[in-house]
């Protein structure tokens, strides 16, 4: 009977120890599940945007663009354009509660938001695309400005430089001027020439020899204006094309800017989303089962080996009056002492 009634208390001992504490630990769960403050509706809106065009020439500038996203997103300046434009957004949840992902390998990039006021999201992430698409845009416009910017000041310059020549030297064209003077060179040799023939007066050739070599004494330092009159005039035409090179650019990329970049054209789908956050209410919960759990064992382990220790005292009485049945009984029979000693150590050893 005694090994019958073993099994079936432990059992019960078990069930003690762990059913009863797990049933206080699921109710405490769900007690505070119940009683924990409902968690607000949240809205979390998401537009997704592509790169413009000047940066999709390369993959590479593609992936640079989808990198530089979060970053600016994140950055001061991007920051304060978004608050100072949504006055109701609280500066604790942004950027905290923004999320930039790329989609996939695609060079779509999708913005979200979550707040707990639909059109503060909707907003956020709106001001936010147009922000990021108008900087991206804009920045061809801004490298074709600056230049711009360059080739016009190149180009003053030249013709600064140019300007100040002519003046200094007292010269027209130079070009011109020249030539007249290796005219007027070639045409006093001729007369020198036919002044001979004609047996002139060689007072006359003399006076015709000395202003051939003045003009002649003329020739090197004309020859110089002329070469820097060219170097400067090629200088300002260079400056001019470059100029209009660069004012053709910037006309383009303007017309990028405003058309083909514009952020209504680079922003692709919009949605929100409604839920509620039940995080919080299911840490609560856990925590408050994990104390039920601890104290109930806390209590139900002391008990269950003080009960234990109980029944182990009333079977050891047992066990001793079962032995001294057998001693009678056994000298009932004529058994000796040793025989009885050895029935009951057999009955101490069972306990």
């Amino acid at each position: 009977m005694t090994d019958t009634l073993q099994p079936g208390w432990r059992v019960g001992r078990f069930g003690l120890i762990w059913l009863a504490p797990l049933s206080i630990a699921i109710a405490a769960a769900v007690v505070a599940f119940q009683l924990a403050p409902q968690p607000p509706t949240l809205f979390e809106a998401s537009v997704t945007i592509r790169p413009p065009s000047t940066a999709q020439d390369s993959a590479a500038a593609i992936n640079l663009f989808v990198s530089d996203i979060a970053l600016q997103a994140e950055s001061d300046a991007v920051a304060a354009f978004v608050l100072d434009r949504i006055p109701d957004l609280d500066p604790a949840t942004y950027p905290r509660d923004l999320s930039v992902v790329r989609q996939g390998a695609t060079s779509w990039v999708s913005l979200s938001f979550v707040s707990e006021t639909e059109s503060v999201a909707r907003d956020t992430v709106e001001t936010l695309a147009v922000r990021l698409l108008d900087d991206a845009a804009r920045s061809e416009t801004d490298r074709t400005q600056f230049l711009l910017d360059q080739a016009s000041e190149r180009l003053a310059v030249a013709e600064t430089e140019f300007a100040d020549f002519t003046e200094e030297n007292d010269v027209f064209d130079p070009e011109v001027e020249y030539r007249l003077l290796l005219d007027e060179i070639a045409r006093l040799g001729g007369q020198i020439t036919s002044a001979r023939l004609d047996g002139a007066d060689q007072e006359n050739i003399d006076a015709l020899i000395r202003e051939q070599d003045r003009l002649i004494g003329l020739r090197p330092s004309m020859g110089e204006s002329l070469l820097t009159y060219r170097a400067l005039a090629t200088s300002v035409e260079s400056a001019r094309n470059e100029a209009e090179q660069a004012r053709a650019d910037f006309d383009e990329a303007q017309f990028e800017y405003g058309v083909t970049n514009a952020p209504s054209n680079l922003i692709g789908t919009r949605d929100i989303e409604q839920f509620v956050d039940d995080t919080d209410r299911l840490q609560r919960s856990a925590l408050a089962g994990a104390l039920g759990l601890v104290l109930a064992m806390g209590i139900v382990i002391p008990l269950a080996w003080w009960l234990d220790k109980r029944r182990s005292q009333g079977r050891h009485i047992d066990l001793i009056e079962e032995g001294l049945v057998g001693a009678r009984r056994a000298g009932a029979n004529g058994d000796s002492a040793s025989t009885q000693s050895e029935e009951l150590r057999e009955l101490m050893e069972r306990r």
